[in-house]
Formats: structure tokens, C-alpha cells, sequence
């Protein structure tokens, strides 16, 4: 066993050694503005526990790993691929532990939970969950889902505690912390309990109490149990909100019912082509949205999980009705009744591939590769390997996953707008532009697709056209962007700053106050700092100083990294003669950013403001 501990650590860490010079990219960023990331302590104060709909457990991971190495992607991505790791390893320890209760035939073959880990650790499917640092979510809540699993088969694997009270609820207090914290981490661990009642129902209770099983566990219960497990599959249909309100649009967008039907054809001609074929992935697939009564496919893929899941059941062993039953219930609640915003994401088959897909591939390699099946095996795991780096490769650089996604998806409005905005931050606006107006143009040829946001495009090229100078072409796209988007805060500030830049104050100063009352509208009680920026910017340009100040503090209470805010308040306290202030606010932004040359220069003002005041006392 410690060998093959060492060898998944060891094929792993190589596989995913360069994902660790990965940059912060799309959430990744937003997170190091949040309030709560600054350390445990700012954690505290900001998150609560028991909002599981805000995956506490992640976002305490999150603060943890900043304290120790605040902004440092490295750090991040460590984590990351240690989670990853211990999974791996949780799947090799569950597998070779689940051979204590199957047949000696189906246990001997003693290489299936090596087999599947290796593959589970090294498959580029795996690579936006491990690669991406705010997928660490479905990395967590695996790792809490399979030390649950792994908890109960080994604390109620003896009959002894069900006949002991307080081991009795001492396991099911283990259990129940695993799975608080699994659900913190992300909601899709919700399947917990159907997956640890199915395992004692089916492989301890008949290990255990066989004459018991085999009065409890006939046809006319298991047909009991199949429809009580019917009925509260159709009450999640009719009533999914009972257990969870998602914050997706994915009901506006598709429907339940069309979500529910499509899911068939995203799981055959996506997430297991990928699995079998393990080529072009992609973060945006663009997968088409169609109805049952105009595509066939659908009807297609239907078929074939259907005949698949009749087939393993009726001629298949353990392994593989476990890999199907584990596959279809833990990829239920992103894949079934719930939509989501978009039809396909690759992270979401993670907790699947685990002890799904994988057992799957690793009772397959086992099964049919005769005699030379380890220098086979090593053969695909070094391609798989391979495959893995590159895209890891891809994943290091925001530029180069979109730029991918945009080649492999030309025609989607996303992939050229995430390219442009990150060209645009790249400062290379002239491709900036290209790809964002590829973007805009794109909508109206999709027909403007409704899983996501279609305002963005029109907002990013607007910031472009705004920082080059073009303000009546700016102005133009802001509008258009809050014609889309009427609560759109960002492009409601956008257009105050191309009235502050064209010197209409007054209308400036309206478009902030509109900005305002929008982010208040979608986030209540959280303030805007950017709007608070700009509104002290006009208090200074019209000469009230003390609303300008006020407007920079409550700016810089919400996010001190705001430097311009600091330069901004230091050239209002000059104005106000109050040097030692003003220098103080200098020095701030100067820190934070060592190249602004104004605050260099404002901290030389300061220094003669004081020498003419003492010159004066």
C-alpha cells in the first residue's frame, strides 16, 4: 500500500507541477478584493457558517491561504493540487477497502483500485477543477464527500457499534461534521446520505446481518424502496426549491424540463467523449441548446443511458454497478433538475469521475487488457500525463485560455470577449478591440445567447473606447449596455465618467448616484467604491473639499487598495491645508503602487505647503 501511495503522489505532482505558475484569472481576481480574505481573523468577521449557500468552508480555505501568502498564486495553486492528491489517494483507499465486502472473485483482482486512481489523478478532464484556484470548491467538497464514504465504511463496517450507543453516535457525529463541511464547501455534496444509504443497504447491511438481508432486502422492498426513491425524485422536480434556491438563471433560461432532457446528450457527446477521448477541451464548449422535438440526438443519448444502465445491471459485477449508481446520483444535482447557467462545464463531472468514471476505466483496464497490461497502462497514463501538462499549460495564462476557447468556438461572443477584456488588461488594446468587437458582433449572429451576461461586451469595449479618449463612442456602448442590462451599476458609472471626462458635472454626478442605488439594489449593505471614487473626484473638481474627503474615506473604508482614492484624499487634505494628512495619503498610494509618480510628486508638495506654513507661524 505505501508504494502505491508514493506512486499516485508521485505521478500526480508531476502531472501537475505546472499548473502551479498559474496566474488569478476571472473569480480568482474578485477574490482578492472580498473583505474577508485579508486573514482568518477578517473571515471572522464577515462570514457566517451557517450560510451554506455561500460555501463558508471555501472561503475560510481561501483566507487561510492568503494569510500565509497573501496574493501569491503559488500558494493557491499548492493547495489546490494537495487537495487533489488526497483525493487521489481517498479514492485508492475506499476502492481497496470495498473489496472486504464483495465476493473473493470480484476482490481478487486487487489492481482496480490502483488502476482507477491513477487514471482518476492523472485525466485532463480533471484539469479545470485542479488548475483553476476558484474550483477548489468542487476540489473541497469532493474531499469531505469521499472522506464521509470512507469514514462510514470503515466506523460501520463492525457489527459491534450498532450495539454500542455512543460509538453508535459517535460515528454518526463524524458523518454528520463531513458532510456540513462537504456542503459548505459546495452544495452539489447534497447526495451524501442517498449514497452512504444505498452503501449500507446493499454491501454492509448483507456483510454484516445476512439472514437479516435476505429477509429485508427482496423484491417486493427493493421495488419499494425504487419507488419511494421515484417519488422523491419527482417531488425534486416539482419542488426543487424546498431544498436549494440556486442563484443561476439557468429556470429563465432553458426551462426545468429542457435542462433536465438536454443533460442526456451533454453526458454521451460531452463529459463521456471527453472521458474516452480525451481531446479539445474547452472552457466555453458552446453547447447548443435544442429540444427533444427537433434533435434527435437527444432521443439518441437517452436510449443509450438507458440500455448502458439496464446492461450493467443485469450483467455487470460490483464494480461496475457501483461506478454507474455512484456516476448517475453524484452528477444529479448539476445534470438533472436544477439548471444551471450553463449546459455543460467540465469541473462539474470531478466528484463523477472519482469512484465513477474512473472505476469504469480501471475495471476496463483490468478486465479486458490481457498480459501485457501494465506496459499498456503505462503507455496511457503517460498520454494521459501528457495531455494533462498541456493543458495545464493553457489554463497558466487568461490570455491563452481564451485565446484557445476562442480558436476552438470562433463563433461564440464569450470566449472574444474574455480575450478582449484580458488583452485590454494586458494593455494591448488594438487586439483589445478586435476581440471584443468580434464579440458584440457575435451576439447578433447567436442570436444573443441567453446564458450569460450579453451586456458585458458592449460594457468592456465601452472601458476601451473610454480610456482611449473616443467618449461619444464610449457613451454609445454604455448605453447599449444598460438598454440590455437596465440594473447594470458598472455601465450606469462608465457613463458618469464619460460626462466627468466631457465636463458635464451635473450629469456625471447623476450617473454615480444611479450607480449607487443599483449595486445597493442587487447587494444591500454593500457600499461602491468605485461610485464613492468618482463622486469625491467631482466634489474636488467643483471645490467642496469636505464632501470629497468623506467620499475618498468611504471609498477607502471598503477597499483600501484603492491608491488613486489615497492620492485622490491627499490632494483634497493639500487643498484644505493639512499636510501631514495629505503626506500620510501619499505614502499610502505610493506603497501600494511604487511607480505612481503623482503621489511622488504630491509628497514633494506636501513638504512645501509645510514650509510655507511654518514660515507664516
Amino acid at each position: 500500500m505505501i508504494r502505491q501511495i508514493l506512486i499516485i503522489i508521485l505521478i500526480t505532482v508531476l502531472c501537475y507541477f505546472n499548473s502551479l505558475k498559474g496566474e488569478f484569472q476571472f473569480d480568482d481576481k474578485e477574490l482578492l478584493h472580498k473583505p474577508w480574505i485579508t486573514d482568518t481573523q477578517a473571515f471572522s468577521k464577515n462570514v457566517e457558517w451557517g450560510a451554506l449557500g455561500n460555501r463558508p468552508a471555501l472561503l475560510f480555505s481561501f483566507a487561510i491561504n492568503n494569510q500565509l501568502s497573501p496574493n501569491n498564486t503559488f500558494g493557491f495553486h499548492t493547495v489546490n493540487l494537495f487537495l487533489h492528491c488526497a483525493i487521489s489517494l481517498l479514492v485508492l483507499f475506499i476502492l481497496t477497502r470495498s473489496r472486504a465486502f464483495i465476493s473473493e472473485s470480484e476482490a481478487s483482482r486487487s489492481a482496480i483500485p490502483l488502476f482507477t486512481a491513477l487514471l482518476f489523478s492523472v485525466h485532463p478532464l480533471n484539469v479545470d477543477a485542479v488548475s483553476y484556484i476558484s474550483s477548489r470548491s468542487s476540489l473541497l467538497a469532493t474531499l469531505f464527500f469521499l472522506s464521509g464514504v470512507y469514514g462510514f465504511t470503515y466506523i460501520f463496517s463492525f457489527a459491534s457499534i450498532f450495539r454500542n450507543p455512543v460509538r453508535l453516535t459517535a460515528g454518526f457525529g463524524i458523518l454528520a461534521c463531513l458532510f456540513y463541511l462537504a456542503l459548505a464547501s459546495k452544495l452539489i455534496s447534497a447526495t451524501l446520505p442517498l449514497i452512504l444509504l444505498l452503501a449500507f443497504l446493499f454491501v454492509i447491511f448483507p456483510r454484516l446481518f445476512p439472514h437479516e438481508s435476505q429477509r429485508i432486502l427482496t423484491a417486493k422492498n427493493f421495488g419499494f424502496f425504487a419507488l419511494l426513491f421515484l417519488a422523491g425524485l419527482a417531488t425534486l422536480f416539482l419542488f426543487p426549491e424546498w431544498i436549494y434556491s440556486p442563484r443561476d438563471h439557468g429556470m429563465d433560461f432553458y426551462g426545468r424540463s429542457t435542462y433536465f432532457l438536454i443533460q442526456a446528450k451533454v453526458i454521451v457527446f460531452y463529459y463521456l467523449k471527453l472521458f474516452l477521448l480525451p481531446f479539445n477541451f474547452n472552457i466555453d464548449p458552446g453547447f447548443p441548446l435544442s429540444k427533444i422535438n427537433e434533435d434527435p440526438a437527444i432521443v439518441l443519448s437517452i436510449l443509450l443511458l438507458l440500455s448502458t444502465c439496464f446492461a450493467v445491471w443485469k450483467w455487470g459485477n460490483f464494480w461496475t454497478r457501483s461506478a454507474a449508481v455512484w456516476f448517475i446520483i453524484t452528477l444529479a444535482p448539476t445534470s438533472s433538475l436544477i439548471p444551471l447557467n450553463d449546459l455543460a462545464v467540465e469541473h462539474r463531472v470531478y466528484l463523477p469521475m472519482t469512484l465513477g468514471l474512473s472505476l469504469f476505466g480501471g475495471w476496463a483496464v483490468d478486465r479486458f487488457l490481457k498480459g501485457r497490461k501494465i506496459i499498456i497502462f503505462l503507455i496511457v497514463l503517460i498520454g494521459l500525463s501528457t495531455l494533462t501538462a498541456h493543458r495545464n499549460e493553457v489554463w497558466s495564462r487568461e490570455i491563452s485560455v481564451w485565446k484557445d476557447a476562442s480558436t476552438k468556438n470562433p463563433n461564440s461572443p464569450r470566449p472574444h470577449n474574455n480575450l478582449g477584456r484580458a488583452y485590454y488588461e494586458a494593455g494591448n488594446w488594438t487586439l483589445a478591440e478586435k476581440h471584443l468587437s468580434l464579440a458584440v458582433k457575435n451576439l447578433a449572429r447567436t442570436n444573443r445567447r441567453k446564458d450569460w451576461n450579453i451586456a458585458e461586451p458592449h460594457y468592456n469595449i465601452a472601458n476601451l473606447y473610454l480610456d482611449s479618449g473616443r467618449l461619444d463612442e464610449a457613451k454609445k456602448e454604455y448605453e447599449k449596455a444598460l438598454q440590455i442590462k437596465p440594473d447594470d451599476f458598472q455601465s450606469a458609472l462608465g457613463l458618469g465618467s464619460v460626462h466627468n471626462q466631457s465636463g458635464r458635472l451635473d450629469e456625471a454626478m447623476k450617473f454615480f448616484d444611479l450607480s449607487l442605488q443599483l449595486r445597493d439594489k442587487q447587494f444591500p449593505g454593500e457600499d461602491y467604491p468605485l461610485a464613492r471614487l468618482n463622486r469625491g473626484e467631482i466634489f474636488g473638481k467643483t471645490g467642496r473639499y469636505p464632501q470629497a474627503i468623506v467620499e475618498f474615506e468611504k471609498a477607502l473604508q471598503h477597499d483600501p487598495s484603492l491608491f488613486q482614492a489615497h492620492y485622490n484624499l491627499g490632494m483634497a487634505y493639500l487643498a484644505t491645508r493639512h499636510p501631514d494628512k495629505a503626506e500620510s495619503a501619499f505614502r499610502e498610494a505610493l506603497r501600494l503602487n511604487p511607480n505612481f509618480a503623482l503621489a511622488q510628486k504630491g509628497i514633494l508638495r506636501t513638504k512645501k505647503l509645510q514650509e510655507t506654513l511654518n514660515s507664516k507661524n
